[in-house]
């Protein structure tokens, strides 16, 4: 039996923040034969999460750790939780997502009959029919990519609410890349931590076996064009980040159509039709973003020769 790690990084959601733990206490519980231990990493939050986390950790049968990081910026966090986890099987998981409750169970089974370490994400359903069909996933079949296949895993492939890899991958790729998810590159780090899993030789599946409902609470024009500058930015600093070592990596993430980012257009909904043109009237922010990355790789660059002297 292989120990899982469940990791949740939050910031400023306290209001929501119980509805993601409560699914996952229920999922844990369900699966109680085996070995799962949760880690919540407070980032930087100023609102009453310490305290919702405290309340909840009481009513736990099963080991649960508090961390604090206070580095803004989600990679932070969820390397601070990578770090102290000790599990064999590490599972991401963002803090306005609801896995079901066979979830546990379901990424036990998986990896246990694994012969490769892989990556893997899950079926991602809206929790909410007010909310905008934005950063969901929701196909019936089984997708693998793998590099010796020759398949291409590309950016519209990547969405990070929940994440599913071995240590054996961590200790091979390390952890995630601290310039992205910040100021500099808000977006793309789920993107950027695949690709190099993927380049790295590991397969990547996504499994429709897991499944989980997304809050995302964006219910209105303005919130997704936020979102969407954001991954455009991303995409761009991942454009820049493979951009020499890399250049099949480079063509496929410039090449991708806005539209196949974050979701499959289905024209039954016309918010998909918005959201598809509001990705090709905002593509120049890729090339915002590409900047945006040699900028913050030259300000780490100044800041590591200063530590030196």
């Amino acid at each position: 039996m292989r120990k899982i790690s469940c990791i949740v990084s939050t910031h400023n959601r306290a209001d929501r923040l119980t509805d993601c733990l409560d699914a996952i206490k229920s999922s844990i519980e369900r699966a109680k034969s085996l070995d799962t231990e949760l880690i919540v990493v407070d980032n930087n939050s100023t609102d009453n999460t310490k305290k919702v986390l405290e309340e909840f950790a009481k009513n736990v049968c099963f080991p649960m750790h508090i961390l604090r990081q206070e580095k803004q910026g989600v990679n932070f966090a969820r390397n601070q939780g990578l770090r102290n986890s000790s599990g064999d099987i590490l599972i991401l998981i963002d803090d306005d997502c609801l896995i079901n409750q066979d979830y546990i169970q379901c990424v036990h089974d998986l990896y246990q009959q694994d012969t490769i370490s892989t990556l893997r994400f899950s079926r991602i359903i809206l929790a909410s029919k007010e909310d905008w069909p934005i950063t969901i996933k929701d196909h019936d079949q089984i997708q693998n990519w793998h590099i010796h296949d020759a398949a291409f895993f590309s950016a519209g492939n990547v969405i990070g609410c929940s994440m599913i890899f071995t240590r054996e991958i961590l200790e091979k790729v390390g952890y995630f890349n601290e310039i992205f998810s910040t100021k500099y590159v808000p977006g793309g780090n789920d993107t950027e931590y695949g690709l190099r899993i993927y380049l790295a030789g590991f397969p990547v599946e996504y499994n429709p076996k897991l499944v989980l409902r997304h809050a995302h609470g964006r219910n209105n024009q303005d919130s997704v064009t936020r979102l969407v500058k954001k991954y455009l930015v991303g995409c761009g600093g991942n454009y820049a980040r493979f951009l020499w070592h890399h250049p099949h990596i480079k063509r496929k993430l410039l090449g991708d159509r806005y539209k196949k980012l974050i979701y499959k257009i289905e024209e039954t909904d016309p918010r998909n039709i918005v959201i598809g043109t509001l990705f090709k009237q905002n593509k120049h922010y890729m090339i915002y973003g590409a900047f945006r990355y040699f900028y913050a790789k030259g300000i780490n660059l100044i800041y590591r020769q200063w530590q030196e002297k």
